[in-house]
């Protein structure tokens, strides 16, 4: 009854209060608790590594259950081993400088988690546009 933008456009903006609200209430507990850094830009950072649609654009993309499992896990084990930006936000005051490179801000990484959170979707919504146009032709 819907074009596929106006669906996909709609279940964005329903997800969000499940996406934005349990996240954070989840990442407040354990934040504390964890002893973390008590200051804005740790947290904010926190935050931004909470949900990034990566889940949508592969069950999109691949549309079968048991590939997308195994393509989500791989892909989720690769971000957990290169983590090393969460410890670098953490610990930036008390090493300044990690075997010779200097710890900067962190705003490229942010920018990077920017563009995932609207690239991933953007990803899912271009899968399901051309599985739309196949089944169609």
């Amino acid at each position: 009854m819907y074009g596929l933008s106006a669906y996909f456009l709609a279940r964005i903006i329903s997800d969000l209060a499940l996406d934005l609200i349990l996240p954070v209430l989840f990442l407040l507990v354990v934040y504390f608790l964890a002893g973390l850094r008590l200051n804005a830009t740790p947290f904010s950072s926190a935050l931004w590594r909470l949900r990034y649609g990566l889940g949508l654009a592969i069950g999109a993309t691949l549309m079968d259950m048991k590939r997308a499992t195994a393509l989500a896990s791989v892909t989720v084990m690769t971000f957990m081993l290169a983590g090393g930006f969460f410890v670098q936000v953490q610990y930036e005051q008390l090493t300044p400088v990690v075997n010779g490179i200097k710890i900067d801000s962190g705003l490229t990484e942010v920018a990077a988690l920017i563009a995932m959170v609207f690239g991933y979707r953007f990803l899912a919504y271009l899968s399901l546009r051309r599985m739309k146009l196949q089944s169609g032709a």
